[in-house]
């Protein structure tokens, strides 16, 4: 099959269905399968703002076989598309070599694409990628090139250990129309590697990654790009279809970008991660050796518009040390809001940022707006202080998350005259350099800490 294609031209119209009882052979050498070439099928042509319309005549079903994979690439620059991939015990599609694409499939559902056939039923899931296999890429930025990866048992796509992986425009955890759950039951998408994209800086990119257990989980590896995506929500960006375990996960793994640089948070290469639910975190970077990540130009907790209530739990929880939310560079704010349920309550689990335990130090935390969270906006993990807020402690000597950093006391507000003078002190360590930030809020109680609205000035001074 030595770069070939594999084209369709089945007699008869409507769905035809291949139920192989034993494993395909496995594909050796470069292949084009294109489920497109059949008649009556047809590319879809949404953009990535809306659901597919695509039509599709070919369905590859394990219903009658047993527990082997649908497809088996031990090749490079191999492409399939135009297929529905349903029904193994296995996992629909599994890939040993470099260079693959995987375009324009339902894998997990019916032909319609609207409910669950699920490949995996031992937990493999949709599409695995074993090993070192790199430079592959599932979905792409052009409307013909979009999956829909819904309903399976395990992850929706797998990455094992490889590099330069790319995950574009694709329907991960929803039905066809992008807007009801059809989840995978275990991660959306799973990258144990490095220097793999998931979602890009163009609409055109987007992945709309809910309703799977959890989103996205980069466990292992570095320098791995989250980008653009929809993670929680339906396709508009305006209704919850939660990842009820988490939205993105970083665990065990550093250098990761979460977004970019974007003029409007929530847009390319921002995230919109949102809707997860009150029983789960929006971003956490889950464990110690979670470090040197950055989260930037993402709304997590409102809607697409950042005005709307859409929330998580918690909006970020960081575990582990020298990690960035915000950014002092124009377009790295973060805007956190809504999570928690939005009513204040006296709780880290509903915070904007949760900056938990012990090695979670040196995390810098700014230019960020952050405002109607039902716990703080920042938490430093209280320790059962009556209003909810860690005191400050003389010349700053504690240990502890973001060792326990005091906050500025401010004693006096004076407007008049088109100016307003501030006056206040922040106890701390001297001979030591800190910025501070000040944020308008609609209330004088401590709660005003919880629900800030965006910085209006910075200050730099060094304390003596």
């Amino acid at each position: 099959m030595g770069g070939c294609t594999i084209n369709f031209n089945i007699p008869g119209g409507g769905v035809h269905t291949i139920s192989p009882m034993t494993v395909l052979p496995t594909i050796t050498q470069t292949v084009t399968i294109d489920g497109y070439t059949q008649p009556g099928s047809s590319q879809n042509t949404n953009p990535p703002t809306m659901g597919l319309n695509t039509v599709l005549t070919i369905e590859l079903s394990g219903a009658l076989g047993g527990n082997f994979p649908g497809l088996i690439i031990n090749a490079a620059n191999c492409t399939v598309r135009g297929l529905v991939i349903n029904s193994f015990q296995h996992d629909a599609i599994e890939i040993d070599l470099n260079g693959n694409t995987i375009e324009g499939n339902f894998i997990g559902t019916n032909t319609a694409g609207t409910a669950a056939l699920p490949n995996g039923s031992a937990g493999l899931g949709g599409v695995i990628f074993v090993g070192a296999s790199s430079n592959n890429t599932v979905g792409g930025t052009t409307p013909d090139a979009r999956n829909l990866i819904s309903g399976n048992v395990g992850p929706g796509i797998s990455f094992g250990g490889g590099t330069g992986n790319v995950v574009q425009g694709d329907l991960i955890g929803t039905d066809v129309t992008g807007t009801l759950a059809l989840g995978n039951t275990d991660r959306g998408v799973f990258v144990n590697g490095s220097n793999n994209v998931i979602g890009g800086t163009t609409v055109d990119a987007r992945n709309i990654i809910s309703a799977n257990a959890r989103g996205v989980d980069l466990f292992g590896g570095s320098n791995n790009t989250v980008q653009g995506n929809f993670i929680g929500t339906d396709v508009t960006g305006t209704i919850a279809l939660p990842n009820p375990n988490v939205g993105v996960n970083i665990n065990g793994t550093t250098n990761n970008v979460i977004g970019g640089l974007t003029a409007t948070p929530g847009m390319p290469p921002g995230n919109l991660i949102s809707g997860n639910g009150n029983a789960t975190v929006g971003v956490w970077l889950g464990s110690s050796s979670a470090q040197a990540n950055v989260i930037q130009g993402n709304i997590i907790g409102a809607d697409i518009t950042g005005t709307q209530p859409l929330g998580n739990l918690t909006g970020i929880q960081i575990d582990g040390p020298d990690n960035t939310v915000g950014g002092t560079a124009a377009g790295a704010g973060n805007i956190i809001a809504f999570n928690g349920g939005g009513t204040p309550v006296c709780s880290a689990f509903s915070a904007g940022i949760w900056v938990h335990n012990d090695p979670a130090i040196n995390n810098a935390l700014l230019g960020n707006s952050i405002f109607s969270n039902a716990g703080l906006g920042i938490d430093l993990e209280f320790d059962g202080d009556p209003n909810c807020i860690e005191p400050n402690d003389n010349c700053d000597v504690d240990t502890g998350p973001n060792n326990l950093q005091n906050y500025p006391v401010i004693t006096s507000v004076i407007s008049g005259g088109g100016s307003t003078n501030i006056q206040g002190s922040l106890n701390s360590a001297a001979n030591t350099i800190y910025r501070v930030e000040f944020l308008t809020t609609r209330s004088v109680t401590h709660w005003a800490m919880a629900r800030d609205k965006p910085s209006l000035a910075r200050l730099t001074y060094r304390l003596l």
